[in-house]
């Protein structure tokens, strides 16, 4: 068994006894672990602001709406 870990490949082959393939294929993961992260990020961003724009609109829908009422009150009290 120790024969064959020592001989798996040329030592050349590895960075601080770490195979370059082993090396290649975590840096990957991480990196695509954290674009998925990075691209949710900016998913939720967008939903985050499209509510609060829904929001702004129905808040000020109901303020144009209130502004007739007000107007007729504020004309019966002038008298």
């Amino acid at each position: 068994m120790d024969t064959f870990i020592i001989n798996n490949g040329p030592v050349s082959n590895s960075l601080w006894g770490i195979s370059y393939d082993t090396i290649f294929t975590t840096l990957i993961t991480i990196f695509i672990f954290l674009l998925g992260f990075w691209i949710n990020k900016i998913f939720e961003a967008r939903k985050e602001k499209k509510r609060l724009k829904d929001i702004k609109d129905y808040f000020f829908s109901l303020c144009s709406f209130l502004e007739k009422p007000v107007k007729i009150q504020i004309d019966v009290f002038k008298g």
